[in-house]
């Protein structure tokens, strides 16, 4: 029997890949349709998110528009909309399943500061019912362009220090995921962070060709070694905040002299010496990590610790219609900061480490960024964690 198969029989499209020119006419046709700011259940009304400004409301939708693929990083496809309005936006598509749910990340948006990094205006997290068939997360684009480590200069490191002061700003009651609510910090817990233990529990099972691709198990050992010598600087923890989590190179747009921040896939309440540690230092490799002295790190730390007390002392700070209001702040140790962004730079280029490893290992390609990125990013590590 021939003929058009019921509804309840029909086969499910596979959407596009998040980067195809498919998932670009798609963007334009739901922005043209009016769908792309609304979920379909409530396509009645727009909606307002907790902490949009209300000056970030948008001139129209639907209409003409330009769509253009800006690019895809870890995990999303990047789209710049432009209408004939003048509205522009960012839709942000995962290509596969991002760490934490884009919910979760929306919710951090909802309570940056103004000017450190994007405004959050939609999501749809439902791939069924999205106009697109894939979750997106739809915020104001952020100008400029992003700098290679070679280019970043001890100005840009500075400016990058105070922009980090005023992200931190916003202390919260312990270390987790940002909610969406009346309550955003209701997921953290307060207790004691042990890097050790976290580094123990994501290592405990590596893949044996990723393994082979970082020099064998050494390293790892090294780096638990390392850490488990730095456990007693993270007792005296003055306080979380709230953490973009993943601030390399690649995640920092520059208008002028005039950094903002992307990509807060990995954003939640932290300590703040984990993003002092992303941005580089004597480990590094590939287009994410600024190589520094330590003479550099300690100007970078000096910027920011100074940049701190000034905002800390600050009797009234700028916030979005709709935050919580701030806690109060906790006087920094700059001994104890440090320590513990020596710890976190362990931490985290060992896990970017088997990641570009695990990447190379996937793609099996010799002329890619990750396959020049991991003899360096290798190397530099073992050399600071003095691996056999």
């Amino acid at each position: 029997m021939t003929g058009t198969p019921s509804p309840a029989t029909a086969p499910v499209p596979t959407p596009p890949a998040a980067a195809s020119p498919q998932m670009g006419k798609r963007i334009q046709r739901a922005w043209q349709e009016e769908t792309l700011l609304l979920p379909l259940r409530d396509a009645g009304h727009a909606r307002r998110l907790p902490g949009q400004s209300k000056h970030s409301r948008l001139a129209g939708l639907g209409g003409p528009a330009h769509v253009e693929l800006l690019g895809t990083g870890e995990t999303f496809a990047a789209w710049r909309l432009r209408a004939e309005d003048g509205t522009a936006l960012l839709v942000r598509i995962p290509w596969h399943a991002p760490a934490h749910p884009l919910a979760d990340e929306l919710a951090a948006l909802t309570q940056l500061p103004p000017d450190v990094g994007p405004e959050p205006l939609a999501l749809h997290d439902d791939a069924e019912s999205s106009p697109l068939g894939a979750p997106y997360l739809v915020t104001t684009p952020v100008p400029g362009r992003i700098l290679a480590p070679a280019q970043w200069t001890r100005d840009h490191l500075a400016a990058h220090a105070e922009r980090l002061a005023h992200l931190h700003r916003v202390a919260t009651p312990g270390r987790g995921p940002v909610t969406l609510g009346a309550d955003p910090w209701e997921r953290m817990e307060s207790g004691r962070l042990s890097l050790l233990e976290l580094f123990e529990a994501d290592t405990e099972s590596v893949d044996a060709e990723v393994l082979a691709g970082v020099g064998g198990p050494g390293i790892l050992r090294s780096a638990a070694q390392r850490l488990r010598a730095a456990d007693s600087a993270f007792a005296d923890l003055e306080g979380f905040v709230l953490s973009h989590g993943d601030l390399c190179a690649t995640n920092i747009v520059w208008d002028a002299q005039v950094p903002r921040f992307i990509d807060f896939e990995w954003s939640m309440g932290d300590d703040p010496a984990r993003d002092l540690a992303i941005i580089g230092g004597p480990v590094h490799g590939g287009p994410w990590y600024v190589p520094l002295t330590e003479e550099e790190i300690e100007d970078f730390m000096g910027s920011y610790l100074h940049a701190r007390a000034r905002l800390d002392d600050a009797s009234e700070l700028p916030r979005l219609e709709g935050q919580t209001p701030l806690l109060p702040a906790r006087t920094l140790d700059p001994a104890g900061l440090h320590a513990r962004r020596d710890a976190w730079e362990i931490f985290e280029k060992t896990a970017m480490l088997l990641h570009v490893a695990g990447r190379v290992a996937e793609r099996r390609a010799a002329d890619d960024h990750y396959s020049t990125a991991l003899p360096i990013l290798r190397d530099t590590l073992r050399a600071r964690l003095g691996a056999d």
